[in-house]
């Protein structure tokens, strides 16, 4: 299991020529990489959306679907938060995306704007109890 902790929004990383110890270490079935992006608020010089895509494209693992990756700003606690819960052992965890419709279909109210940014979760009659499977 790793945790890359990024914090650069000006410098797009990249693999270098010579990819093929990187692809073999990611092509572990064990390997679990969770990425934590913390950047900057918004500017002119800032390349906060490339990096993110390129942190986003880093996991081809065969567990990619138990990676965790999460952006934050420069806010302490925020970063804390996202911290915490990488805490729980990454093949106990829900996926990002299940825990993602979890929390919405859980915390937030019935509302038609939510059921038509998360397709089949939510109806305006039927609320999904905390810690049921969605779908």
């Amino acid at each position: 299991r790793g945790i890359l902790l990024y914090s650069r929004a000006n410098i797009v990383p990249n693999h270098g020529e010579d990819t093929s110890a990187f692809n073999a270490v990611n092509s572990d079935p064990d390997l679990i990489m969770d990425t934590i992006f913390v950047h900057p608020p918004p500017s002119t010089t800032s390349k906060a959306q490339e990096v993110f895509d390129f942190l986003i494209d880093l996991d081809k693992s065969a567990n990619h679907e138990r990676s965790y990756c999460f952006e934050s700003t420069a806010h302490p606690r925020r970063v804390l938060r996202n911290a915490v819960q990488l805490a729980a052992h990454a093949k106990q965890r829900p996926t990002q995306q299940g825990a993602l419709l979890n929390q919405l279909t859980s915390s937030a109210p019935s509302t038609p704007q939510l059921a038509a940014a998360v397709p089949g979760t939510l109806s305006d009659s039927a609320a999904i109890p905390v810690g049921k499977p969605v779908g």
